[in-house]
């Protein structure tokens, strides 16, 4: 399992455990810097942290391939 925390921003208040996150992201500025091998993580569970101060995400990385 792996435990992410993030900024508060409204583009991902409603994360769910019906979304997924993908490590390394993709980049619009420099695409050729990210590695081919990417990994694909669920989302267990999304916890508040303070009053909309950041995001507890806690994920398990997939055992499967890249995306």
């Amino acid at each position: 399992q792996v435990e992410w925390r993030i900024r508060y921003s409204t583009n991902v208040a409603d994360l769910s455990q019906r979304d997924r996150i993908v490590h390394p992201a993709l980049s619009e500025d420099s695409p050729e810097d990210v590695p081919d091998e990417r990994n694909i993580h669920d989302i267990l569970a999304v916890n508040e942290i303070g009053r909309r101060e950041g995001l507890l995400i806690i994920t398990q990385r997939r055992a499967d391939a890249t995306p």
